[in-house]
This record gives structure tokens, C-alpha cells and sequence, in this order.
């Protein structure tokens, strides 16, 4: 019975896995649909500085530094993976730089 309990055990855990990346990419895709949403977004990114260097004479304010870092590094690859339109708009109104968007690729029939 212990293999059993054990399964059921394993198949609830990946029943919320799933549950759980579907409400953390809506939430994702709601803040990126309004402006003040990207922008808070920014700030946090600004915040976090993935890409800032972190070097420190104080090995603990590097580990922080780094720390910070990778945290941003992981939101900026899941709001680009799940909504790469906004995050050009984003990116956009924060610097004021028009990114430019990746062209597609031509079909056999162009």
C-alpha cells in the first residue's frame, strides 16, 4: 500500500506543480496588460539588476548583489517567455527606446 499512497502522493504534487505555473503565468500576464503594471515591473527589475554587475569589496554585499540578480534574471526569462510583446512595450516606455521586434522568418512561398 505504501507504493500506492506513494503514487497518489506524487501525482497530487504534479496536479499542483501545474496548478501552480498556470496562476503564476496569469498573474504574470495581468500585470504586464496595464502600464502601471510594466512600470511597477520595471522598478522591480531596476531593483533586482540583472544587468548589473556585482562586484563588492564586501563579500557579503556581492552574495546580496547576486543574490538579487539571479531573482531578477528569473523573472525577466519567465515575463519574456510568457508574454515577449509586453516586454518589448515595457521596455519601451521605460527607456524610451523602441526595441526592435525579431523579424519572421520568410515562407518558401514569398
Amino acid at each position: 500500500m505504501t507504493t500506492a499512497s506513494s503514487e497518489t502522493q506524487q501525482r497530487r504534487a504534479r496536479q499542483r506543480a501545474r496548478e501552480d505555473r498556470a496562476h503564476t503565468e496569469n498573474a504574470i500576464r495581468l500585470l504586464m496588460k496595464s502600464i502601471s503594471g510594466r512600470r511597477w515591473l520595471w522598478l522591480l527589475m531596476e531593483f533586482t539588476g540583472p544587468f548589473q554587475a556585482n562586484f563588492h569589496n564586501d563579500p557579503f554585499g556581492s552574495a546580496r548583489q547576486e543574490g538579487l540578480r539571479i531573482v531578477g534574471l528569473r523573472i525577466l526569462a519567465e515575463v519574456q517567455r510568457i508574454c515577449p510583446q509586453e516586454y518589448l512595450s515595457m521596455t519601451t516606455e521605460n527607456t524610451g527606446v523602441q526595441v526592435a521586434e525579431p523579424e519572421e522568418e520568410p515562407t518558401d512561398g514569398d
